[in-house]
């Protein structure tokens, strides 16, 4: 510490957690402003994105399954708040071809119009005022 790697560490990591996370702030916004609104704070590690559509959901919550990128319900850090849909998402982990490849995914997810699951020896086709699945009974 006293030849000063620790600060210049500190340094480097601002620079870099900075710019990922103005990079986020853009790929988000060009991406998925039209599915979320994302609360910008002054400070952290982390975005809480509000669904703008609550059917859009169900969609998030599969896509998450499918494809192991989850984005955390921000009800996962309430007791016993009732909260309108919304989701944490973390960015300091991932470079910018990460995030930029996780964002395209999702938004890929979010814009087909109508999606096939098949369950057991059935298939379910739910659409939303919205024109997303909604209603999976198989969801929980």
């Amino acid at each position: 510490m006293t030849e000063g790697f620790f600060l210049s560490h500190i340094k480097r990591m601002r620079k870099l957690y900075s710019d990922r996370r103005e990079f986020f702030i853009e790929q988000f916004n060009n991406l998925l402003g039209e599915r979320f609104t994302l609360q910008i704070s002054e400070a952290g590690l982390h975005f809480v994105a509000w669904l703008r559509c609550k059917a859009d959901l169900p969609v998030i919550i599969r896509f998450g399954l499918e494809t192991g990128i989850r984005p955390v319900p921000l009800l996962f850090y309430c007791i016993e708040e009732e909260l309108k849909p919304a989701f944490v998402f973390g960015f300091a982990a991932w470079s910018p071809a990460q995030i930029r490849e996780g964002l395209i995914k999702l938004a890929s997810a979010l814009k087909a119009k109508r999606k096939i699951y098949a369950v057991g020896k059935q298939s379910y086709l739910y659409l939303s005022p919205c024109g997303y699945v909604e209603n999976w009974p198989f969801i929980r």
